[in-house]
């Protein structure tokens, strides 16, 4: 149901190689848990803000009675092995980033981090579960996940009004960061939780070209397919 939405996107590749109904569940989880979490960085009304969440919460009040209307959700539904355990999580996003609306918005890195780490390690915590379909530690794992939800944030503000050489540092930290935590990671878990490795080398090189042609250019880089591909088929069989 998703594969138009998400065809030649980083979930693409991140899932390319899992079975079915695991490509299928990480995908619409992942659409799901965007779809909440960006509610927080469009600078939008607190009261819009909320209704937006309150709909959230009553999309997922119905998954959770097999009744979903959102597409992520009746693909999730169809898919995923443990409706409540999924609704919970789902549940605890939307109280989450409801808290953080409330409070104000902080530049400081480290309180940014805890603040993606608050709002998201519940779902990631489950989706690190599902994609490595085994119990264990996965403390490297959502570390990379925090990480690359902070890239992603990052990238996707490059348009927005803001000082260049603030800009710049904040690029250059989130790419030491990025960089040095998947340094320390083995292959054998790069390549046991290939969805959330996937999804972070490629934001690297994103990061990467941008630290390279900030000045120049302001927009998010998309790399092609082939270096998606590339990374996708690396992570999945080398590491």
């Amino acid at each position: 149901m998703l594969d138009d939405t998400i065809a030649g996107t980083d979930l693409y590749y991140a899932s390319l190689y899992y079975p079915r109904h695991i490509r299928e569940s990480l995908c619409a989880l992942e659409v799901t848990r965007r779809a909440i979490a960006s509610i927080l960085q469009r600078k939008i009304d607190p009261g819009v803000a909320n209704i937006k969440l309150s709909w959230w919460w009553d999309e997922v009040e119905r998954y959770r009675s097999n009744k979903p209307r959102h597409p992520a959700l009746r693909q999730l539904r169809e898919h995923g092995p443990s409706s409540e355990t999924i609704g919970v999580g789902l549940h605890t996003l939307v109280e989450n980033v409801q808290t953080q609306i409330s409070q104000q918005a902080t530049i400081n890195r480290q309180t940014r981090l805890e603040d993606i780490q608050f709002i998201n390690e519940s779902i990631f915590r489950y989706m690190a579960e599902l994609s490595a379909n085994r119990q264990g530690s996965y403390d490297l794992v959502l570390k990379i996940a925090y990480l690359n939800e902070m890239a992603n944030q990052l990238l996707s503000s490059l348009s927005e009004p803001q000082s260049t050489r603030l800009l710049a540092n904040a690029v250059a930290s989130a790419l030491l960061d990025l960089s040095s935590t998947l340094s320390i990671c083995s292959r054998a878990l790069r390549r046991r939780q290939t969805f959330f490795f996937t999804l972070a080398l490629i934001n690297r090189r994103v990061l990467e070209i941008t630290n390279e042609n900030l000045v120049h250019n302001r927009n998010r880089t998309e790399l092609l397919p082939i270096t998606k591909l590339w990374i996708s088929w690396r992570t999945s069989f080398w590491g």
